[in-house]
This record gives structure tokens, sequence and C-alpha cells, in this order.
């Protein structure tokens, strides 16, 4: 199945990713990696995911405060935003507009 990525959700990665390598050598790379196993694990079994707010579900990051969440899409996987588990609660709901 497809995985498509809101463009805030990837610059969300990047970001996270960029501010992690800054604070230790390496935990940049770290987190990339939580990220694209986190991805896997969706692909292999969105629905076994929990919802956060219909349809909404999440994946959590091993290692890292930071939740993939996602919609299952007719055909593909939509990654609405890469989220801190702690901070700005439901910032990314304005992403959904139009997808409903």
């Amino acid at each position: 199945m497809e995985v498509i990525y809101h463009p805030e959700a990837d610059d969300e990665v990047l970001e996270s990713a960029r501010f992690y390598e800054r604070r230790s050598k390496g935990l940049g790379w770290r987190f990339l990696r939580a990220a694209q196993e986190a991805e896997a694990r969706i692909v292999r079994s969105p629905r076994a995911f929990p919802f956060l707010d219909e349809p909404i579900r999440k994946c959590a990051l091993a290692g890292f405060p930071f939740n993939l969440l996602f919609r299952i899409d007719d055909a593909a996987l939509f990654v609405v935003a890469a989220a801190h588990q702690r901070r700005r609660p439901g910032y990314w709901r304005r992403r959904l507009r139009g997808r409903a």
C-alpha cells in the first residue's frame, strides 16, 4: 500500500531529526530509523493501530516521544503528522480539511 505524507508531516520528521542530531551526533539518524520502522509497521498492519480520533490512528516511534498519525484512505495510507506526544495536541486537525 502506498504511503503519502502531508507536506507538513514530512517537514516535521526532518526537523525533528535535525533537532535530535544537534543534541547528539547520530541521534537524528536514530530518529529517522524509528520513523521508517513505524511506517513499515503501519504498512504491514494499518488497522492494528488504535484510533487517536477516528479516522486518525497513531503509531508510536520506538525510543522517541512521537507518533505518526495516519488515516487509511481507499488506496493509500495518509500520514497527517509526526506529532510529539506531549505538545500541541490536535494542531494537525486542520490538515484534514478537504480529505474527510
